[in-house]
């Protein structure tokens, strides 16, 4: 059973998220939807994930999951990742956790 609060307004499309927050985007096409925004203990394809400074994890992320992080773990991160730059990774998901 999901909470009450739960919302499912997804698909929701990169452009979306684009016009949300303030972001830079890498090997993330036009026409990319996502259906979740979970948190990295639950990776899914077709869900949106994001890590705030944690270099145990940053390794183990497949490269068809996208991930929203600030520039330095950005750097980190395989660059072939699907990457979503913010400059406050809290602030990016507490705006998209509205939208899914």
């Amino acid at each position: 059973m999901q909470p009450s609060f739960f919302k499912n307004l997804g698909p929701i499309s990169i452009n979306r998220i684009r016009s949300m927050i303030d972001c830079n985007v890498y090997n993330i096409s036009n026409d990319e939807i996502f259906t979740k925004l979970i948190g990295i203990n639950s990776l899914e394809k077709g869900a949106l994930t994001f890590i705030n400074d944690s270099k145990d994890i940053v390794g183990q992320i497949p490269n068809d999951i996208a991930i929203i992080c600030n520039d330095k773990t950005a750097k980190e991160l395989n660059p072939q990742c699907k990457i979503i730059k913010v400059r406050n990774v809290q602030l990016s998901v507490a705006a998209l956790s509205n939208i899914f």
